[in-house]
């Protein structure tokens, strides 16, 4: 990828966004993403002189695409805690997610033209049918198997669980594939998988707990008096709502922001809505 966009100015960190996004398509998860992007794509743009400051944040910003880019593991969450079908959360997501890729790669080259010295071209050789080869190898397989997923999904032919099973499936096929497959990459993965579940069910239960005596104790209703206070209840409420995330994100993780202070603003906005005779937000 490299190659293939080095000859313009902000190429590489370009292709970092790509392949970050088929990363975060392909895994779902942020600290995977990051660490395998920063493990090679962080010293290519050292090494051709890029700022650090760009280089560093392109890969942070291309790590977090997981979170929006389906299948990702945050809307399996939420679709749970909102209790609405997980399809329709990764059909809304393609849109933004694109948007969002796009602005990244307008903000590079938008970067590097102001900039001169932020990311300088890296003068590759032209690319060759062998480079093109290349990139179609370690590209297609991937993009084959998001298109499986989600066209599963949002074709009607299987559920998000049964799609998971074609994403499993296809994940050893590609590994086969490119001859990584071994016993250990497959306990590892099983290892990976016991710990995020039993991660995210400890962190239900804790969830729950506090959804509850937070419903008990009337932070509910205490939540939808300050709501019915605000001028432009709609647009007021989406506001905070957010700022509210922004600035939890910088403490916590998603999967304790989804499962606690998102289902305190439904709770509360459900009971509003309610009482408001059919009004809505």
């Amino acid at each position: 990828m490299g190659d293939l966009f080095g000859n313009i100015r902000g190429g590489l960190a370009v292709s970092t966004i790509l392949v970050g996004s088929l990363l975060a398509a392909s895994t779902g998860v942020v600290g995977a993403s990051v660490i395998a992007m920063g493990v090679i794509a962080l010293p290519v743009m050292l090494k051709h002189n890029y700022k650090k400051t760009l280089s560093t944040g392109v890969i942070c910003a291309s790590g977090t695409l997981g979170q929006i880019i389906p299948p990702s593991i945050v809307l399996i969450i939420l679709a749970d805690v909102l209790g609405v079908p997980v399809g329709d959360l990764f059909h809304s997501a393609v849109m933004p997610s694109l948007v969002l890729v796009g602005s990244y790669i307008v903000y590079v080259l938008f970067i590097a033209y102001w900039d001169k010295d932020a990311a300088p071209a890296t003068k590759s050789n032209n690319p060759n049918a062998g480079k093109y080869w290349r990139v179609a190898k370690s590209i297609v397989p991937p993009i084959t198997l998001i298109i499986a997923v989600l066209g599963s999904i949002f074709s009607g032919i299987a559920t998000p669980t049964e799609s998971a099973s074609i994403g499993a499936v296809g994940s050893l096929l590609l590994a086969l594939f490119y001859q990584r497959l071994n016993w250990d990459i497959v306990y590892q993965s099983s290892v990976e998988t016991i710990k995020v579940t039993s991660m995210v069910f400890a962190i239900l239960v804790g969830a729950t707990a506090f959804s509850m005596v937070f419903t008990y104790s009337g932070g509910d209703h205490v939540v939808e008096t300050f709501i019915h206070s605000l001028p432009a209840k709609e647009m007021s409420f989406i506001l905070i709502s957010m700022g509210i995330i922004l600035i939890l994100g910088f403490f916590i993780d998603f999967v304790e922001i989804s499962l606690i202070i998102v289902p305190s603003f439904t709770q509360s906005l459900s009971h509003s809505v309610s009482i408001c005779n059919g009004s809505r937000f």
